[in-house]
């Protein structure tokens, strides 16, 4: 089902395993940083529940050095969603 293939992008894809927007994302990120309650239920459910943490609540700049720096309204989508057959 090529569920481990899937990729987050701007243009969800069936055919190229691409969900979400991110370029979306990537705006909420920049604009609403982790805030201390955030920060403190990223620790609870590090120590309690799950063991390993959400590294982007422990430092949000990782978006920009995964992805690169936000470029405000580009939005476009740098794929057509086409079987890989055609």
């Amino acid at each position: 089902d090529n569920t481990e293939n899937l990729a987050v992008g701007d243009c969800p894809c069936q055919y190229t395993f691409t969900m979400g927007n991110l370029s979306a994302l990537r705006e909420w990120n920049a604009d609403d940083p982790p805030s201390s309650d955030e920060i403190a239920r990223n620790e609870l459910n590090c120590l309690q529940y799950q063991g390993n943490r959400n590294p982007f609540v422990d430092n949000h700049t990782f978006v920009d050095l995964i992805w690169g720096k936000l470029k405000l309204n580009d939005t476009s989508c740098q794929q057509a969603c086409v079987p890989a057959n055609e």
